[in-house]
């Protein structure tokens, strides 16, 4: 638990922490004719720009991949990584996931 908090929180010279997001990198993958990538396509056209304006702590890409289905994959700092299947999403199920990827700590699921 200990070494949970530690990664969570930065301590400064004035005694008090500041938070650490976890997230460091986050690619949004689609396919740019797929039925499936519709709704991704529209994220990236319409949500991805705040996200980024909203936390520049993490570093965001998209990038195409031909007749796959859409995903999002977190990579963190800790050196692990989370893929979602974001097949057949709608722009607001996106961006929930898009919330969770960012609020994750990136620790292993048990």
């Amino acid at each position: 638990y200990a070494s949970f908090a530690m990664s969570q929180f930065v301590s400064v010279k004035n005694g008090f922490g500041r938070y650490v997001r976890q997230l460091k990198r986050l690619t949004l993958q689609y396919c740019k004719h797929g039925g499936s990538s519709r709704g991704t396509r529209e994220y990236i056209g319409k949500e991805v720009d705040d996200f980024v304006a909203n936390n520049p702590e993490v570093a965001v890409y998209v990038r195409e991949r031909p007749r796959r289905h859409p995903r999002l994959v977190g990579e963190f700092l800790n050196g692990n990584s989370r893929v979602v299947s974001v097949k057949n999403f709608d722009v607001e199920r996106i961006e929930k996931q898009v919330n969770a990827l960012r609020n994750m700590s990136g620790a292993k699921p048990a």
